[in-house]
């Protein structure tokens, strides 16, 4: 194994990390989601750095894959808790991100809850669709 991202569709019962950690009801902290929004949880993102690939082209890829399922409905929401490291490349490669509430300290590095809209992602995918 090289990389590993995983998406999971939010059945709005089962607890999210952004929940358990952060205590943040998305439900009730994001302003602009509608009753027909499916929310996502992405996360788990890991790249083995031993195999010869340059991780940002991986980590595009990777972001692509995970992506594809929520790109086709403008009114889906994804929800991640990113380091700080995380937001700085998302932020280079044209991510908006909106915060869920103040960061912590979590598995050794400053952590924020956030989400992303389908404005918040889409230059990025269009940009990058073809390298899957």
């Amino acid at each position: 194994m090289i990389g590993v991202i995983r998406l999971m569709r939010w059945d709005r019962k089962f607890k999210l990390p952004v929940q358990k950690i952060f205590g943040v009801n998305p439900l009730d902290a994001i302003e602009n989601i509608k009753d027909n929004s499916t929310v996502w949880h992405i996360g788990r993102f890991v790249i083995c750095r031993s195999k010869g690939i340059t991780n940002f082209t991986l980590f595009k890829q990777l972001m692509i894959y995970a992506l594809t399922p929520v790109y086709g409905n403008v009114d889906d929401i994804i929800i991640a808790e990113c380091d700080s490291k995380l937001i700085r490349g998302l932020t280079a490669l044209g991510f908006k991100f909106n915060f869920l509430g103040k960061s912590q300290y979590y598995i050794g590095s400053e952590t924020f809850p956030i989400y992303l809209t389908h404005s918040g992602f889409s230059d990025f995918f269009e940009k990058y669709k073809g390298l899957v």
